[in-house]
Parts: C-alpha cells; sequence; structure tokens
C-alpha cells in the first residue's frame, strides 16, 4: 500500500537556507557579511557605515548614504537574493579573523544592527 503524500511539499535542491522573509545575517570565514533581501530592504540603503566594539567584539552596521565618510557599498551576489559587504579591512586592521561561518538573526532600528561576534573570533 503506497504512503499518502497529501500536504507534502518537493523540496528542491538549492532550497536550502534563509527563508526570503528572515532577517538574518551570515559572517562568512572568509571576510564577508551577508544579507538576506528582508535585511537589505529594511535598511533601506544601499551603502553602510560598520563600527566595532573593540572590547564587545560586537559589529554595528548602520545605514548611511554613499557619500558618508568611510561608506561600504552593499553588492548583490550574482544569482542569489543575498547582498554582501566586505569586512576583511575592518577584520584585519583589529587583527581578528572568523573561525566559521555562521548566521545570526537580527532586529533592525532606524537603520542599524548589531551582531556579536565575541565567540567566532580569534586573535590572528
Amino acid at each position: 500500500m503506497a504512503e499518502n503524500l497529501e500536504g507534502f511539499k518537493p523540496f528542491m535542491a538549492g532550497q536550502a537556507g534563509t527563508r526570503a522573509g528572515d532577517r538574518t545575517v551570515g559572517i562568512v570565514k572568509s571576510g564577508k557579511l551577508s544579507m538576506t533581501t528582508a535585511v537589505h530592504d529594511a535598511l533601506g540603503s544601499g551603502h553602510v557605515l560598520l563600527l566595532w566594539d573593540e572590547q564587545g567584539r560586537r559589529l554595528a552596521v548602520k545605514a548611511c548614504s554613499p557619500d558618508t565618510p568611510g561608506a561600504y557599498p552593499v553588492r548583490k551576489m550574482a544569482k542569489q537574493n543575498t547582498w554582501y559587504v566586505s569586512l576583511m579591512a575592518l577584520l584585519g586592521y583589529y587583527g581578528v579573523k572568523v573561525k566559521e561561518t555562521r548566521r545570526y538573526p537580527v532586529r533592525i532600528n532606524d537603520g542599524v544592527f548589531v551582531v556579536n561576534l565575541a565567540d567566532n573570533l580569534q586573535d590572528v
């Protein structure tokens, strides 16, 4: 007798990851900050400032205009609904590197979100 598959939906390859509406960011081991489209849209800007709390090892990302001193462009990954900003200069300046790729849920208030990286960094 065949199994009743009523109510099931097929899971397609490439569907893994986050859902489109999730407000999450990823910190990639190679030194990129990735954002879902929901995070990018909630920021409301194609440029951000990266602010670093050296003692707490927290990263704040703040939406800004392109002419703001220190503004980083937020770039779209080809063929994906993911946006990213390079953290290489910031990480190098503070002498830290990312231990492993991780995702973090974020709340965006007034164009700002904060990610606590304290347990995912190592000194270089």
